[in-house]
């Protein structure tokens, strides 16, 4: 198992745990398990950008950048004109997909293809 294979896993665990804990699994616990989630999600993450290679832009990585761009800039007009109340915290956990996407190189989206 390499350290993105690792990353990967780390950061799913992290979202199941996170998922798990926000909808009161586990009832007394639940507070701990979404911080604990949260926590391993964004260690994968971080680990996650540590495997990732130094790689020459190419056209389809361009692409990808932009549609990622595209996605936060709705993400951020929603947040701003269409919400009753905007939240930052909403708008991060949006953002992240294309955080993840944008930094992630071909060998790392590849693996992540292949786990999900």
């Amino acid at each position: 198992m390499t350290r993105g294979d690792l990353a990967l896993a780390i950061a799913g665990l992290g979202v199941v745990a996170f998922l798990a804990g926000l909808y009161g699994f586990g009832n007394q616990f639940a507070s701990g398990l979404t911080v604990l989630g949260l926590c391993a999600l964004l260690f994968g993450i971080f680990l996650l950008a540590l495997s990732a290679r130094n790689t020459e832009l190419t056209r389809p990585h361009f692409s990808v950048i932009v549609i990622a761009i595209l996605g936060v800039l709705l993400h951020l007009y929603e947040q701003i004109f269409k919400s009753t109340e905007p939240s930052l915290g909403w708008f991060a956990w949006a953002f992240l997909p294309y955080g993840v996407l944008a930094m992630s190189s071909p060998r790392l989206a590849t693996k992540a293809a292949k786990v999900v």
